[in-house]
């Protein structure tokens, strides 16, 4: 009996001493997902373990938290920052455990962050304790906030939307401790920026918090990203620590008048008739007799025109997050990318484009014009809309030959729709009766002067 009676009493104790010992999950940073704890509303990482290889072999180190690991094994762990501008600066605050990524390894550096968001990584920042507070998951970081200072009451109608580049720097400069600046900016767009933020604005200019964009433009209104808040907290613990010196004050520039969008094109140009067209129905040249085949029709294939260039060339290689969804109601069916081999469904063909526009840093605006009588269906069976679509390239990288950042453009194309043959996949969401097909250039870009 007591034999049994001592068994039981060891049995128990294991169990005791299995619950108690520590549980540790091991992650490759290079290609195993890693497990990051998230506290809601704080996104901080709590525990990590990295499992690496080292000269052949498996070596498991055991990690507590990022603060052990380097910048560089940091910037490994995530799937998406190797090659980001804002690197480093996530990585530092990754490990001083102010920021973390997603349970799926990636740090998504270029969505953007809400206003309650934000005001976590100012009060982590700056130590500051936030505050218990009964309701939604941020009323105690909004009333920590406005106790110290950061934001004021009323001044966010809505918490849990995006936070703009204005109102970011307003909370980094009065977190701080700084006095607005006084006076004009010296961006582009410095009477775009709102008399309430401009002060802001420029003291952050001054003590090199932020910048602006490669067209010197500021984009006051334009959603904070996450790589961007990064950058800006980073550089605020920086000042505190005296280690960031502020920029040398510049003399106001001359202004200059604002560059505006050309004047939108309301008669097409007799060129764009006299040039010949081939159609599988007809062997005239003539686009106004092909015209005739599908005349009824033209309103609709224009209007698609008209709503998608802006779409499938409006990008930004910062925020694209609904450029995929917003194609594929136009796009549907296999494509061939750059004329390789490689025939893609609409989703690979869009991830394609983006992985080139992203690596680029292209950030692109554009729009077409046409009339009636410029829609035929060509010598493919396919419906084109002649026209001239007009393009500038706020940033980019490796552009059209002839091409500079900044300058307006336009070029004479054919923007071609097909009547699809449904099949599953073009099953797979919601599109267009007409589905795009591709364009066809028939003139080099000229600038629009």
């Amino acid at each position: 009996m007591e034999v049994k009676t001592m068994k039981k009493y060891i049995s128990l104790l294991l169990v005791i001493m299995i619950m108690c010992m520590p549980i540790t999950s091991f992650a490759n940073p290079l290609t195993d997902t890693i497990t990051n704890v998230v506290e809601k509303g704080t996104n901080v990482a709590k525990d990590i373990a990295v499992k690496t290889v080292e000269n052949g072999a498996d070596t498991i180190k055991k990690v507590t938290n990022f603060a052990v690991m380097s910048i560089a094994d940091i910037i490994k762990a995530f799937t998406d920052i190797a090659t980001h501008w804002a690197k480093n600066f996530i990585a530092q605050l990754v490990k001083d455990g102010v920021v973390s990524g997603y349970p799926d390894g990636t740090f998504r550096p270029d969505a953007n962050i809400k206003v309650s968001e934000f005001t976590v990584l100012v009060l982590k920042a700056n130590n500051i304790e936030i505050e218990k507070a009964e309701g939604v998951w941020y009323q105690g970081v909004v009333n920590t906030a406005i106790n110290h200072g950061i934001i004021k009451k009323s001044e966010f109608n809505n918490y849990d939307r995006y936070i703009n580049r204005g109102e970011m720097t307003r909370m980094i400069i009065r977190a701080l401790g700084e006095i607005p600046s006084t006076g004009k900016t010296n961006f582009a767009d410095d009477s775009q920026i709102p008399s309430h933020l401009k002060g802001y604005v420029k003291k952050a200019v001054e003590l090199g918090i932020i910048g602006g964009y490669p067209d010197n433009t500021f984009k006051p209104y334009g959603n904070a990203t996450r790589a961007e808040s990064t950058v800006v907290i980073q550089k605020m613990r920086d000042i505190k620590n005296g280690t960031l010196k502020p920029n040398e004050p510049k003399p106001p520039i001359e202004e200059k008048p604002v560059v505006t969008d050309p004047v939108p094109i309301t008669k097409m140009p007799q060129r764009l008739y006299d040039m010949k067209a081939k159609s599988i129905f007809s062997d005239s040249t003539d686009i106004k007799e092909l015209n005739k085949m599908v005349d009824e029709m033209s309103g609709m294939y224009i209007k698609q025109s008209k709503d998608f260039i802006p779409i499938y060339y409006g990008f930004n290689y910062k925020d694209y997050s609904d450029f995929k969804d917003k194609c594929k109601y136009y796009m549907a069916g296999k494509w061939s990318y750059k004329d390789e081999d490689e025939i893609l469904f609409t989703d690979e063909y869009l991830d394609k484009i983006i992985q080139d526009r992203v690596k680029n840093e292209i950030i692109q605006e554009a729009r077409f014009f046409t009339e009636d009588k410029l829609v035929y269906i060509n010598e493919r069976g396919d419906t084109a809309v002649r026209g001239i679509m007009q393009f500038r390239y706020l940033s980019g990288k490796n552009l059209p030959s002839g091409v500079e950042v900044g300058k307006w453009y336009e070029q004479d194309v054919e923007i071609l729709w097909y009547e699809p043959l449904l099949n599953p996949q073009q099953n797979n969401w919601k599109h267009t009766d007409s589905l795009y097909c591709g364009i066809k250039f028939i003139s080099q870009p000229r600038e629009i002067k």
